[in-house]
């Protein structure tokens, strides 16, 4: 893992960005599926440029996964 903020990112990981409204709605289906999070859902670098919405859990095969959501799109790939 690599400790980033308050989580500890699994290593390796793919990752999929999606947008807010997208994001929260697959956390709510994930969640009602009672799919155990590596990192649950929340908001990560608040008030930075980075700021983001975020959450890992495993695919069926055991590979990690992780969604986030910017909260402003443009810092993407700043």
């Amino acid at each position: 893992t690599i400790p980033t903020d308050a989580d500890d990112v699994p290593v390796p990981h793919f990752g999929v960005a999606l947008t807010v409204d997208e994001f929260h709605a697959l956390s709510k289906r994930v969640q009602g599926l009672n799919i155990k999070f590596i990192v649950e859902p929340h908001l990560r670098f608040a008030g930075r440029k980075g700021e983001q919405w975020t959450m890992f859990f495993k695919d069926p095969s055991g590979n990690n996964l992780e969604f986030k959501a910017m909260t402003n799109p443009e810092n993407l790939f700043a």
